[in-house]
């Protein structure tokens, strides 16, 4: 994988957990590995900020 991406990507820092950044906005993540590893499933709850009046 990473010969395959290495022409167009700089940085692999997170390849391992691209769904890292997710897990700061939603609350109890959940991420599951489909077609062997060729993809994710990911799903949690969206913390809503409530305006103030």
């Amino acid at each position: 994988m990473l010969a395959l991406h290495a022409p167009y990507v700089r940085d692999f820092t997170g390849f391992d957990r691209p769904w890292a950044h997710l897990a700061d906005r939603v609350s109890d993540l959940d991420v599951r590995e489909v077609a062997m590893g060729g993809g994710y499933l990911a799903s949690g709850r969206v913390r809503v900020r409530r305006r103030e009046s």
